[in-house]
């Protein structure tokens, strides 16, 4: 290990010091590492992976809410911030890969994404109920969801840019979108339409 000293301000300082138990060597050291792979490669080394989608009520807002569970993991070998994620959900058939609908939305919560490390977090979406209903009508079998990711992280110019896949079993799904649907009715007090049906 190498010793250099950093110069800061009287005033920094004296913040520092009301923080008596942070190593403030390994926070320049982590910070330094950091900046210097963001210069070496613009875009983070991330990789992202769909665990799974459902389908629930959101009382609060009395919306149905679709969360897509995602693991991501930090490839590199320092800390980053991860500021914002912009996506796409696509539903996609099974065989043919024929587009049904889909549905964009923002993750803006800011996590730590440790180095060599994955983290799990939950992507949410609150659709249109009618229209929730027509795109699941028209869902016959197992199908895929497409998520299209650009995530952003402190310090980088470039973002993460990832397209990930994940399978959906139908009748989980049309089961929950039942349940969250029946939940809008008695919520905003709607005719209830005709029930969703479960292919054999």
């Amino acid at each position: 290990m190498v010793n250099f000293t950093v110069t800061v301000s009287e005033e920094l300082k004296a913040e520092m010091d009301r923080y008596p138990e942070v190593n403030w060597s390994e926070v320049f050291r982590k910070n330094i590492q950091s900046y210097m792979q963001a210069r070496q490669n613009p875009t983070p080394q991330l990789d992202f992976e769909m665990k799974e989608a459902h389908v629930s009520w959101n009382w609060l807002l009395g919306q149905p809410r679709i969360s897509v569970f995602v693991r991501i993991i930090n490839r590199l070998t320092a800390d980053v911030l991860l500021d914002r994620i912009l996506f796409s959900v696509a539903v996609l058939t099974s065989t043919t890969r024929e587009g049904r609908g889909g549905f964009e939305g923002q993750y803006l919560q800011y996590r730590q994404l440790l180095a060599g490390k994955s983290t799990d977090i939950e992507l949410t979406l609150h659709p249109n109920a009618d229209f929730l209903q027509r795109l699941t009508n028209k869902l016959e079998s197992t199908f895929i969801l497409q998520l299209d990711l650009i995530a952003c992280v402190e310090g980088y110019p470039n973002p993460c840019v990832k397209q990930i896949l994940g399978k959906v079993p139908i009748d989980e799904w049309k089961n929950e979108v039942e349940t969250a649907l029946e939940s809008f009715d008695r919520h905003w007090g709607r005719p209830r339409p005709k029930k969703l049906e479960i292919p054999k």
